[in-house]
């Protein structure tokens, strides 16, 4: 008897699950296709009303963004994190997945019966990535915690509950007469740190504490160039605090790519550069249009401190700087950024 086949068609939620179905074989496959640093990633959401399928599919690409970082970072680090640390690494990223994404690119979307899902290839700066690890330390207190002697001055008991963060996040603990050793002094509106090394000290300024904490943690760790971490209260992403000539506002800020670089050395104590720094930024208000100390380094030679100024009269600044330096033991450079 001759038989005959007819296709069956399928009912609408079967043809749904076979395409979900057909979707998650090929992700796997291009998955293992892609190269190290590129990952795919996977999220959905419910979409109640069309209106809003645009918004909500932006939202769904950052998410994916985040996913991606936060998977890329555990992946990097040495040893398997705590959850409470990997809750931390979490917070510390939000808002961040753009410093650490080369590029991502939708490779597949498909409708729900109550919204999408979304399959985005995101490739990520596994370098950047991992100088940031290193510099906010997790990367090397994934296993064991790092101890120090912590000494606070000028700030109030509002600050511990921040402090207490960042020492979770960095995954360092307080203990008397440990090394390093670290000094926070809140003067004004500007923070100041001081970290002692054991074989020598290094010290910055910034407008907040997470910024002067982590550019301190980032010298011990050796990432001092790394990248800055924006979350949390942090008002300046970089490693030290602007000052203008003659008003001492940190609000200005000297542009990338232009100013010039002061380098000077020869002091023996720290009063001696916070002296320099107050003339360069309070009263050389005619030859300086802006200074910003990027900070204090002490080596076998003495104290040596780096500012990025930009000068009113370039020729003017540099005779100012002779004249102050004769006499004094001091020597400096100042060459183009």
């Amino acid at each position: 008897m001759a038989m005959s086949a007819r296709a069956v068609p399928l009912e609408p939620m079967q043809m749904i699950g076979l395409m979900r179905k057909i979707l998650l074989v090929t992700a796997l496959f291009t998955l293992v296709a892609l190269p190290a640093h590129a990952a795919l990633v996977e999220v959905e959401w419910d979409e109640p009303d069309p209106a809003q399928h645009t918004q909500l599919k932006a939202d769904a690409v950052e998410r994916a963004k985040e996913k991606a970082v936060l998977e890329a970072a555990i992946a990097l680090l040495p040893e398997e994190m705590t959850e409470a640390r990997q809750v931390l690494l979490t917070q510390e990223l939000q808002g961040q997945a753009d410093n650490f994404v080369l590029t991502y690119a939708e490779v597949s979307m498909s409708q729900t019966p109550t919204g999408w899902v979304l399959f985005l290839e995101v490739t990520i700066n596994e370098q950047q990535l991992m100088s940031w690890l290193k510099q906010v330390g997790m990367y090397h207190t994934t296993a064991q915690v790092q101890y120090y002697d912590l000494r606070v001055v000028g700030a109030g008991d509002e600050v511990w509950e921040e402090i207490g963060r960042l020492q979770a996040v960095s995954g360092v603990e307080p203990q008397a007469g440990a090394m390093p050793r670290l000094t926070l002094e809140l003067a004004g509106t500007l923070w100041n740190g001081h970290i002692e090394t054991g074989g020598g000290w290094h010290s910055e300024t910034g407008d907040s504490l997470e910024s002067v904490w982590y550019a301190l943690w980032g010298y011990y760790f050796g990432e001092g160039g790394g990248v800055r971490p924006t979350g949390g209260t942090s008002a300046s992403a970089g490693a030290g605090g602007v000052a203008t000539a003659g008003g001492g506002d940190t609000g200005f800020s000297i542009p990338a790519g232009s100013g010039e670089v002061l380098e000077m050395s020869g002091w023996y104590t720290a009063d001696g550069v916070y002296a320099f720094n107050k003339t360069l930024t309070e009263e050389w208000t005619s030859e300086v249009a802006a200074a910003e100390l990027l900070g204090v380094t002490m080596r076998s030679t003495g104290l040596s401190a780096r500012w990025l100024v930009r000068a009113a009269s370039p020729a003017a600044l540099e005779a100012k700087l002779q004249s102050y330096v004769s006499g004094r033991g001091l020597t400096f450079v100042l060459h183009a950024r």
